[in-house]
Parts: C-alpha cells; structure tokens; sequence
C-alpha cells in the first residue's frame, strides 16, 4: 500500500511538471508570435523608407534610423506596455531572472546590468532609447534561458528594467519595470 502511495505522489508530480513545462511552451510560443508579428512590421517599415548605400555619412545612417523608427511608430501608435509582455510572459520571465541573477551567485551578472544611469528613465512604449545613455546587455548565461529574438531585436536592461529593443529603429517595443532582483 506505501509503495503504491509513493508511486501515485510521484506520477502526480511528474504530471505537475509537465504541466507546467507545456504551459511554459504555450506561453512562450504566444510571446514569439507577437516578437515575429512586430519583426514583420519592422520589415514593412523598412520597405517603406528609401535605402541608403555602403557609403553612407552618420547623419545619413540616422536620418534613416530615425525614418525607420516614424514609420514603425506610425504603424503602432496604439502599442501600450504589455503588448508583446503580457503578463504570463512577464511572471515567466521575472521566474528565470530571478533564478538566474538572484542570490551571491548572479552578483557578478547583476552588477554588469544595473549600472547606474545618470538620471532616472522614464521608459515608454515606441520612444526612441536616449542615445546618451548606454544599453547595458542581457549576461550570456541569462540570454540561453530567454526566447531567442530575431536579430533585429534584443534584450537590454535599464537599471533594473528589462528592455525590447528595436537597433534598427532605435525603439523601445516593450518593457518590464523592476525585473532585475536587488542585491
């Protein structure tokens, strides 16, 4: 009788388990539907706007940065935070932050991210990044535990805010307040 006891708890856990992983699948798989609906409108943008050449001048290169980034913004004037994090995204990835850089063993990835800016940054759905401020970069042992992003996008922290940045249009996509865990 114990032994059948200890065979249904442990069935019902590696049942609880793969609920979960499959739940995690599901969430996940919505997040990269919504990455990839904005990585389409992305390209769309740049359709739109005239190509600049191999021998472009930085004015030029941010001239068509900035283009880029109006025909995006014009396209998602209605974006609001949350569109492409929502919030059973949010919670998976505030569980594999917190695994990842919580505690004395993240302390090391925690201080290359949370470098202090010199002022406070109010983040904003469409709005260009501050060129003045640096994009501190998401530590490769937390990158193997993220969605992978098409290359136009990537993952970079503001303080302790976790960002989805668009490099080619020099965009915020979307963000997570407060994503970092303190020391």
């Amino acid at each position: 009788m114990l032994i059948g006891i200890l065979l249904l708890s442990g069935y019902a856990a590696a049942e609880r388990q793969k609920v979960k992983v499959s739940e995690t699948a599901r969430i996940f798989q919505e997040f990269a539907k919504r990455v990839e609906e904005y990585a389409k409108l992305q390209k769309q943008a740049k359709r739109e706007v005239p190509p600049i050449g191999a021998d472009a001048t930085p004015a030029m290169i941010s001239n068509y940065q900035s283009a880029i980034a109006a025909a995006i913004q014009a396209a998602r004037a209605n974006a609001l935070e949350g569109d492409i994090f929502f919030p059973e995204v949010r919670s998976e990835f505030r569980r594999i932050i917190a695994r990842e850089l919580g505690g004395p063993a993240g302390a090391s990835a925690r201080a290359l991210i949370t470098e202090d800016t010199p002022r406070k940054i109010f983040l904003r759905v469409n709005a260009a990044y501050p060129e003045e401020l640096p994009l501190a970069t998401a530590p490769p042992s937390l990158l193997m535990n993220l969605p992978a992003l098409p290359p136009e996008l990537e993952y970079r922290f503001v303080n302790r805010d976790l960002i989805l940045f668009d490099t080619s249009a020099n965009l915020i996509v979307d963000f997570i307040r407060d994503v970092v865990p303190r020391s």
